[in-house]
């Protein structure tokens, strides 16, 4: 296992840049599989400087037994990125999907669903086929998604599965509710 000490010497060797670099931190991640470490150049983080401010990496994970670095956007949580990977590596080539969890014989749900969605009864009896997976992204999207539709009454669960079949794709649009009906209702 790498020691903090090690991490950050991996990081500021990577950080080649011409100039300084200094690290503002290091910590363990949760699980204890990453170091975490934040930094940008000398000149802003020791004197303030921004001006010399890098822009467009939150942090750098550095694995713990292999010492590859993987960088974190700046447009990304660090904790959000790692439940990513943890749930990609849980689902082990399988797919995350968006179901109905309502059975198809229960008419209020499906006359509730096409209400909600603002969609033909004939697209909301297909929505509520069992097992028919509606969306497909990552986990933590998919909850976001079902959060959404609980909300509104509709009861829905994110499973695996080996294939998403013909699941929309859901990006990252998920804090709002228009997208989500929008991928729904085609």
């Amino acid at each position: 296992m790498l020691t903090d000490n090690d991490a950050c010497q991996l990081v500021l060797a990577k950080l080649d840049y011409g100039e300084p670099f200094a690290l503002q931190s290091c910590s363990l991640s949760e699980r204890k599989d990453y170091w975490i470490i934040r930094g940008n150049s000398a000149a802003y983080v020791l004197h303030g400087d921004a001006s010399r401010r890098y822009v467009g990496v939150n942090a750098y994970l550095v694995d713990v037994d292999s010492g590859l670095i993987e960088i974190v956007g700046s447009g990304h949580d660090v904790s959000e990125y790692l439940q990513d990977k943890y749930d990609l590596r849980e689902a082990d080539g399988r797919h995350y999907v968006l179901t109905a969890n309502f059975p198809r014989s229960d008419k209020r749900a499906i006359v509730h669903l096409r209400q909600v969605l603002e969609c033909s009864v004939q697209r909301a009896r297909e929505l509520a086929d069992a097992g028919r997976p509606w969306l497909t992204g990552t986990r933590r999207d998919l909850q976001r998604a079902e959060e959404l539709l609980r909300d509104r009454g509709v009861a829905t669960a994110v499973k695996l599965v080996e294939q998403p079949l013909d699941a929309r794709p859901l990006g990252g649009s998920v804090w709002f509710w228009d997208p989500i009906k929008t991928a729904l209702r085609e």
